[in-house]
């Protein structure tokens, strides 16, 4: 196992989804966090996975094709971990996300799921 995935729930008040949401994808010491580009892929119920974007540092990310800016990526290098963050979450990012991380010719996926309520 290279990588697992843990995320946070979010909280519902009424209808209204008020919570930002953090993914997280912790890697395993023997992969290299800062030479690691880390995917983040959104799968809706029914739906094929949507890629949402990619983050290796700040000067090197990018996002798919109408992917919101409240979706952005991030590392903690001390920690090992990798973050997807989803800002003013709404009921259509309920879904599984996935990410997968590749460094050189190694590639590392999350053997874990995080799904929004």
């Amino acid at each position: 196992l290279l990588c697992s995935c843990a995320g946070l729930l979010l909280l519902k008040t009424s209808q209204e989804l008020i919570k930002t949401v953090q993914l997280a994808c912790v890697l395993s010491r023997e992969v290299s966090i800062s030479d690691s580009y880390i995917r983040w892929y959104q799968q809706k119920q029914g739906e094929k996975p949507r890629y949402l974007l990619y983050y290796k540092d700040d000067s090197t990310q990018g996002k798919g094709s109408g992917v919101p800016d409240r979706f952005t990526a991030s590392k903690d290098t001390s920690r090992h971990t990798c973050f997807l963050t989803i800002s003013r979450a709404q009921a259509e990012d309920d879904a599984d996300y996935y990410s997968m991380g590749f460094s050189g010719r190694r590639t590392h996926l999350c053997s874990d799921t995080t799904s929004l309520p």
